[in-house]
């Protein structure tokens, strides 16, 4: 399942239900060697004020734990790592970023459970997640129908788009904005950070030593607007975007360009508004089935998680591609159903490969099919009971290129699209031609032997 959003004008509370989980980008595994928590399910139903378009006036000191929701449903963390590693009394660390001297056992999308099998972000390498597993970009037409240089998580004019929001009510943007902030047509440029480690140490700090080298402590952090353009000390500002272009006051998640976080990574040491931040940061024990005395509520829902997802891949035509998924259900091994499917018009589109149901693709490589993506729907666990609760989960999608012009290519047995039935076939087309008819059709659609695509002509 993944997260929805409801809006009521009326009231401007904004509804968010989910659960929890980050379908459709897929999670690490779990427990690992440096977090020994499960990923676990549970019912997030959350309603807070919409503020997008407003700039009210206030600041709130932010509390470890839940301080938004990202655009997938996973609950934003603060900064601070809370009582993890077990720092000197009255510091905390840093949970993210170069500067975190513990090991949390994130995945490589900045997430990772606590102790009561939450999954949660707390920076923000999930927008390069995002970015990367494409995946979303075929689940919601808002990543997919615009896109900057491939970067599905930007306007056409380079502007991040929305990514979550903080419980204050105000969007997050991603890092990118407009140079000047009140005009929208105006050059777009990375956000910056207006915090700093400080250069005298805090009270009671240990020194700054390689055991706690300085901006290890969020207490070793202090807002100084030093940088050009710098956000304001809640990691924000007033500004035109997209979405608004007569203004609003948004976050700006903060990093260096490369994905790295940097502190404090989407919301600073205080809020514009007071947080209205759901029950125990979003966790909700998992319901009872009625079995029992109460104790654990019975079997654990089973998820789907994909190990090894699809590349990219070059190949010289007339050669073979293999295209391969592996994936597993926890917290209990069960069967998984495999059903390709390729799009040939950039991920808007896909259609199911007839028979093409193991974990392993392999497509003989045609000129004509550069640029197409293939991807894996997987469910299960099959047979069971209970189904994933991410179930059916899209894999990574794989764009192929094909080198070379492809000659003595069997053309008799590539796949052909059968307008009947919205498939790629394998059935045999007579191929025979001479000078005048150098072309074969079935079902109106023509492949064309010179330039080696199908057309409609």
């Amino acid at each position: 399942m993944a997260a929805t959003g409801s809006y009521n004008p009326g009231t401007k509370v904004l509804t968010v239900t989910g659960d929890g989980m980050p379908t459709p980008v897929s999670a690490g595994t779990f427990p690992n060697g440096n977090n020994a928590n499960t990923i676990a399910a549970y019912t997030f139903n959350h309603d807070f004020v919409y503020r997008g378009g407003e700039n009210t006036s206030g600041a709130t000191t932010v509390q470890i734990g839940a301080i938004g929701v990202a655009s997938n449903g996973v609950v934003i963390f603060n900064p601070s790592g809370g009582d993890a590693g077990s720092p000197p009394a009255g510091f905390h660390y840093v949970a993210a970023g170069n500067n975190a001297p513990i090991n949390l056992g994130e995945d490589s999308c900045g997430g990772t459970p606590n102790t009561n099998n939450q999954y949660f972000y707390d920076d923000s390498r999930f927008i390069e997640c995002f970015k990367n597993n494409q995946i979303i970009s075929g689940y919601n037409d808002y990543y997919g129908s615009s896109q900057y240089n491939g970067d599905n998580m930007r306007h056409p004019d380079g502007h991040s788009k929305i990514i979550g929001f903080c419980f204050d009510g105000y969007p997050v943007y991603g890092p990118w904005g407009y140079q000047d902030p009140n005009i929208n047509t105006s050059a777009v440029q990375r956000m910056v950070s207006g915090y700093s480690i400080r250069v005298d140490e805090a009270p009671s700090r240990p020194a700054y030593d390689l055991t706690y080298p300085a901006g290890c402590f969020v207490e070793d952090w202090e807002y100084t607007g030093a940088n050009a353009g710098a956000l304001d000390t809640h990691n924000g500002r007033w500004c035109k975007t997209p979405e608004f272009p007569t203004g609003t006051f948004a976050y700006f998640v903060t990093e260096d360009g490369s994905g790295n976080p940097i502190f404090p990574f989407m919301v600073g040491f205080t809020s514009k508004q007071a947080l209205d931040k759901p029950d125990n940061d979003g966790y909700a024990p998992i319901v009872d089935d009625g079995g029992g005395d109460g104790g654990d509520g019975g079997t654990q829902t089973p998820t789907l998680v994909i190990t090894y997802q699809p590349v990219n891949a070059t190949v010289a035509a007339g050669n073979t591609q293999n295209f391969n998924v592996v994936a597993e259900i926890q917290p209990e091994a069960g069967t998984i159903a495999y059903q390709w499917q390729v799009s040939t018009d950039g991920g808007f589109a896909w259609s199911n490969l007839s028979g093409d149901t193991n974990s392993t693709l392999t497509i003989l490589a045609v000129a004509y099919m550069t640029g197409y993506r293939y991807r894996c729907i997987l469910t299960g666990p099959v047979g069971a009971a209970t189904p994933a609760d991410n179930s059916p989960l899209a894999s990574n999608l794989a764009i192929l290129t094909v080198t070379g012009s492809g000659s003595g290519i069997d053309y008799a047995s590539i796949q052909k699209w059968d307008s009947n039935v919205g498939t790629f076939d394998m059935t045999p087309v007579d191929v025979s031609r001479d000078n005048n008819n150098p072309d074969f059709t079935r079902n109106n659609v023509r492949f064309d032997n010179t330039s080696e695509n199908f057309d409609m002509t």
